[in-house]
């Protein structure tokens, strides 16, 4: 008897013991669980399966949080403010002169806005001086000029560091001059100062870091500036050779 008295005893305290378990966990505290970035937010009740045998408690499958979305932006393709400098020498050669030979120097800079990665618009103030010397076939002379470009160019931009800009101008040009009759050998000098039209090229290069995390593109430049003034009928021709620094 005694036996089964304690075989009794351990069927009935198995049967509560399977039976209690669940009740236990149904009356366990809310846990409050800390996410990253997130405010505190109380773990769900368990709730009692739908299956009364499973005899087991579980939790509600969470919704999945919304996660933030990459987008693709093309490097370069925002406007922004440009700008840079040139200083540069070269050749000047005016019209209208079986021969001539003469030199020019100078500094420019620019100002304006870059539109995309490949556009551009900007003012373009370019500083010159320099002389020449020529002769045609009644006179040989000499002179010495001063002028300033006022240019409004669009640029286009390949590769990143290719750059051709091109636009109207308007000049100030101011010319001293002296001339020599070679039939008569007399010697004469005058002096022009007027205001003319013109046509700006310009090809450039950049070498330098490209920042594309910034949106910018920069770097040292080295660049030949084309420039025809039209005034007082002639055609005076300047090409700058320069080196300097864009910022675009």
């Amino acid at each position: 008897m005694s036996n089964r008295g304690a075989r009794a005893s351990a069927v009935v305290a198995l049967v509560l013991t399977v039976v209690a378990v669940p009740r236990v966990h149904a009356q366990s505290p809310v846990i409050v669980v800390e996410q990253p970035g997130q405010a505190a937010q109380p773990m769900q009740q368990p709730m009692q399966a739908q299956d009364p045998n499973a005899g087991m408690a579980y939790y509600p499958q969470q919704q999945p949080q919304p996660q933030p979305q990459m987008v693709l932006v093309e490097p370069f393709s925002q406007p922004r403010v440009r700008g840079g400098f040139t200083v540069f020498g070269g050749p000047a050669v005016p019209s209208g002169a079986t021969y001539s030979s003469g030199g020019l120097g100078g500094a420019s800079g620019r100002i304006g806005v870059q539109i995309n990665r490949q556009w551009g618009v900007y003012y373009h103030g370019q500083a010159v001086v320099g002389g020449y010397a020529y002769v045609t076939p009644t006179t040989s002379g000499g002179a010495i000029f001063a002028a300033y470009y006022n240019t409004f160019a669009a640029s286009f931009t390949l590769f990143d560091r290719l750059e051709f800009g091109f636009g109207p101008s308007i000049d100030r040009l101011a010319v001293l001059s002296t001339s020599v009759d070679t039939g008569s050998g007399g010697a004469s000098a005058s002096g022009f100062a007027g205001t003319g039209v013109g046509l700006h090229g310009r090809i450039s290069i950049a070498v330098g870091a490209m920042y594309p995390e910034y949106m910018r593109r920069s770097g040292f430049t080295f660049s030949l500036d084309l420039h025809p003034t039209f005034i007082d009928g002639g055609v005076l021709f300047t090409t700058g050779i320069g080196i300097g620094a864009e910022w675009f």
